[in-house]
C-alpha cells in the first residue's frame, strides 16, 4: 500500500501545482489583484459547497489519522490499518470532490461562451481561475491526507518490525 499512497502523493502533487500555478498565472496576467479569497467569494454556490466539503474532509481525515497514529503507537491491532485506509479513502474523496467542483467550473464558462459569443480570454480568465482554485483546494487536501496515510503505514510498519 505504500507504493500506491506514494504515487497518489506524486500524482496529487503534480494536479495540485500545475492548478495552483495555472491559476496564478491566468490572475496576474488577467485579472491583477484578484486573489482566491476573491475567486471564491465570486464563485457559484455549488463550487463553493465542493471547496467547503473538500476542506471539511481534510479535517475529518486530520482527525482520523491522529486516532491512527495513536493506535499505531500504542498497540500493534488492526485497527490502525482499518483507519489508515479510510483516512486514504477520504483523502481520494476529497481529490475527486475537487476535481468535479473544477469540472462544474469549466462547464459553467462553457455555457456562458455559448450564451455571449466571447472567446475573450480576458473576461473568462476568472471563471477558468475559479475552476483552478477548487481543483487546487482539492488535490491539496487529497494530498494532506494520503500523505498523512503513507506516514501512518510506514509507522505501522516500524512498530511490527521493533522486537517485542
Amino acid at each position: 500500500m505504500k507504493r500506491i499512497y506514494a504515487l497518489l502523493a506524486a500524482i496529487l502533487l503534480v494536479v495540485h501545482m500545475l492548478s495552483r500555478n495555472a491559476m496564478n498565472q491566468l490572475l496576474t496576467t488577467y485579472a491583477p489583484g484578484v486573489g482566491a479569497v476573491e475567486l471564491f467569494l465570486d464563485a457559484p454556490f455549488l463550487i463553493k459547497l465542493m471547496m467547503m466539503v473538500c476542506n471539511l474532509l481534510l479535517v475529518v481525515g486530520a482527525l482520523g489519522g491522529l486516532v491512527s497514529l495513536f493506535l499505531a503507537a500504542v498497540s500493534a491491532s488492526g485497527a490502525a490499518k482499518v483507519v489508515e485506509r479510510l483516512v486514504a479513502a477520504t483523502g481520494l474523496i476529497a481529490a475527486l470532490f475537487g476535481g468535479l467542483a473544477g469540472g462544474y467550473g469549466g462547464m459553467i464558462t462553457r455555457r456562458v461562451i455559448a450564451d455571449t459569443n466571447t472567446t475573450d480570454i480576458a473576461i473568462l480568465a476568472p471563471s477558468h481561475a475559479e475552476a483552478l482554485l477548487a481543483v487546487a483546494i482539492g488535490s491539496m487536501a487529497g494530498l494532506s491526507l494520503i500523505v498523512v496515510a503513507l506516514l501512518i503505514a510506514f509507522l505501522r510498519e516500524a512498530r511490527s518490525l521493533k522486537p517485542a
